[in-house]
């Protein structure tokens, strides 16, 4: 019942998802808790800090919030985190690599 065509196109809000995207945040987390942020340039660490609040907010969304339960505007209320977006033709596997190198202190 109802309309179909666009499925795909929605988020996967299944227990088992909702438990591999906290995951995945949580990766990121660390991979970004192990830069050494002193020895970026000023807009590397703005942009470290833009990260860790983007992935904390979604955190907060998916842990307290889980405004999907209560919120008919889901569509254009949930935050959703895709690192990806920051950076032309980078996916989020590889998101850390399309950053403007800075010796060894982006995480592998």
């Amino acid at each position: 019942m109802g309309e179909h065509r666009f499925d795909g196109k929605l988020p996967d809000l299944s227990a088992a998802a909702l438990r591999q995207r906290d995951l995945e945040l949580r990766d990121l987390q660390q991979a970004l808790a192990r830069i050494q942020r002193p020895s970026l340039s000023l807009e590397e660490q703005i942009d470290a800090e833009i990260l860790a609040d983007g992935i904390g907010l979604e955190q907060l969304y998916l842990r307290e919030i889980r405004d999907w339960e209560w919120d008919p505007r889901l569509h254009d209320s949930f935050p959703y985190y895709d690192p990806a977006s920051w950076w032309p033709n980078a996916s989020g596997a590889s998101c850390m690599e399309s950053l403007p190198p800075t010796s060894s202190a982006w995480p592998p």
